[in-house]
């Protein structure tokens, strides 16, 4: 950390980011009720913004009814419309829940509207449930449209089929550019909460962000804070970096406050991230995630007992999980895969001077053995207890007076001795820069990039400058695989909620479908949801009622 200084050079700016119009976000799950484990799946449409912003980012999160914040995803849309997955804690508690959507550029309006939607869950280990906090509002939701009529006939005898026929006024087909078509279980306790609430920010609660408009990429605040006295650390240089084949980095500056921002495109599931802060300080000071969440006000709630229809209705659906479970196992979705896109030929530093493979050497024991005899234009000198590194400068025929930039695994590391246990079996390649390398403000005497045979990035937390986080970015895109399925083996019990889910943006065609109920006892439901032109929203549902 000595040569910190004769390192880089940082010219510090303001970034300024032109935050989008004012808009709002409507969120349709699948379902209005589910068993702790379960995945819930949903659509959203993004209206009022005035543009047709592809691959702008829609965050959705759980929340309790005091707007205590449980989980979140992150999902790209194309032209204002997204869809994902959300799962649903194995260990929540029986009760009712907030699904809540937003963009980044929603925060900065005061007065922007937040619509939540009610989700009711049944905790899996729950023997019997007889009462609810229910919100304390009212929230009886009718038909918003006669346009939209639904006729459904189930077959007779022990067919579990039924055949259902939506009509859509001419008009409304022409205006309406999607159409959600659901057909699940119906809950006599779930489907009391189907009404959008509108909710505003709570300016006092919020975190710090900044109103960028994430247009396929995710905007990571953190900010940085003195250990002993809870001072912000300001005007201090911040490092991002991301492990991979083409490392990935980029660097910031923190505010007044101690804050940073990093927005990283192009990043799908849940990865590594290192951060560490770039100062003779670092030691004493920590470095902190912020987490991207909406904050609003908590809904006020009073005491429900159940029925005895909304009792047992819960009772067949607790043990109906247990069963599936020991049916069908536990299925869970790919959420710690991870990967970004890699938009150039080369590495951040540039195309190297020289690419050097030590397996093609014979074994040497360290790296200091590895410079002497492969690297030409590396310097490496041991004196005491002290490691320094110099490169070729080939620009002026000489040596750099300064360290480079040292990656190990694409990590930028800054104490020369982390290098010099490595040997030729440990290491795949190395990349050497004899020139001087700039990224953006920064200025590098030279890059050396140490590539291993095995990366992982478990070194990392003996480094105290080093931070590593799993930070979630965007959901991968995946297609829900249980909707309009039936087991194929007859002797497999199902246990399916949601029979039916559709997403349709061909609207000439008549919309005719069936699908099979599952061997949960219950009355049905059927939903339409259409989104208009002018992003009015046109919604109906029909409940058919079994003997």
């Amino acid at each position: 950390m000595k040569q910190l200084i004769c390192i880089i050079t940082i010219v510090t700016g303001l970034l300024s980011f032109r935050a989008g119009a004012q808009e709002q976000i409507h969120l349709f799950p699948d379902r209005t009720f589910c068993v702790s484990g379960d995945t819930v799946w949903f659509s959203a449409v993004i209206s009022g913004n005035g543009t047709d912003n592809t691959n702008n980012i829609i965050h959705i999160q759980l929340d309790d009814l005091r707007s205590n914040h449980i989980t979140k995803v992150s999902v790209a849309s194309d032209k204002n419309s997204g869809s994902g997955y959300l799962l649903v804690p194995d260990s929540l508690s029986t009760g009712i829940y907030a699904l809540k959507a937003f963009s980044n550029v929603q925060k900065k309006n005061p007065s922007a509207v937040f619509f939540t939607r009610l989700l009711v869950v049944y905790n899996r280990f729950d023997e019997n449930i007889s009462e609810f906090n229910i919100p304390d509002i009212d929230l009886p939701e009718k038909n918003s449209d006669e346009g939209i009529s639904i006729a459904a006939t189930p077959h007779s005898g022990k067919s579990k089929t039924v055949e259902v026929d939506v009509n859509v006024e001419k008009s409304l087909r022409s205006e309406a550019l999607e159409m959600i078509v659901t057909a699940r279980l119906f809950d006599p306790f779930a489907d009391q909460f189907t009404k959008a609430i509108e909710s505003r920010p709570d300016p006092s609660m919020q975190n710090a962000y900044m109103p960028v408009r994430e247009n396929n990429g995710i905007l990571i605040s953190g900010r940085i804070v003195q250990n002993q006295t809870e001072t912000p650390v300001k005007n201090t240089p911040v490092f991002l970096s991301i492990a991979d084949t083409l490392p990935y980095f980029d660097y910031c500056v923190s505010d007044e406050q101690g804050r940073f921002y990093f927005y990283v495109r192009n990043a799908v599931g849940k990865g590594d991230i290192v951060i560490q802060e770039v100062s003779k300080q670092a030691r004493e000071n920590r470095i902190e995630l912020l987490g991207n969440y909406i904050e609003t006000e908590g809904i006020s709630t009073t005491r429900q007992i159940l029925t005895l229809a909304q009792n047992t209705f819960a009772s067949d659906l607790v043990k109906a999980a247990y069963f599936s479970r020991i049916y069908k196992g536990y299925r869970s979705l790919p959420a710690d895969s991870f990967s970004i896109s890699k938009d150039f030929q080369y590495p951040f530093y540039g195309p190297p001077t020289f690419t050097f493979y030590p397996e093609l050497f014979i074994d040497l024991p360290n790296f200091q053995e590895i410079s002497r005899e492969i690297l030409n234009g590396v310097q490496y000198r041991e004196k005491k207890d002290e490691v320094s590194i110099r490169l070729l400068n080939r620009g002026n025929r000489s040596i750099f007076n300064s360290e480079p930039l040292k990656l190990m695994d694409g990590i930028p590391i800054f104490d020369p001795k982390l290098l010099s246990k490595l040997n030729t079996q440990t290491i795949e390649k190395i990349d050497a820069v004899y020139f001087k390398r700039y990224f953006g403000d920064i200025s590098f005497d030279g890059v050396l990039a140490v590539y291993s045979k095995n990366p992982t990035l478990g070194w990392v937390e003996s480094v105290p400058e080093l931070n590593i986080f799993k930070y979630t970015f965007i959901q991968p895109a995946l297609t829900p695989t249980l909707h309009n399925q039936s087991p194929q083996s007859k002797n497999i019990p199902d246990f399916r909620t949601v029979f039916y889910r559709e997403h349709r943006t061909e609207l000439a065609d008549p919309i005719n479908f069936r699908f099979e109920r599952s061997d949960i006892k219950g009355d049905f439901l059927i939903e339409v949801i259409a989104v208009c032109k002018d992003k009015r929203i046109v919604k109906t549902r029909k409940v058919i009622h079994l003997d």
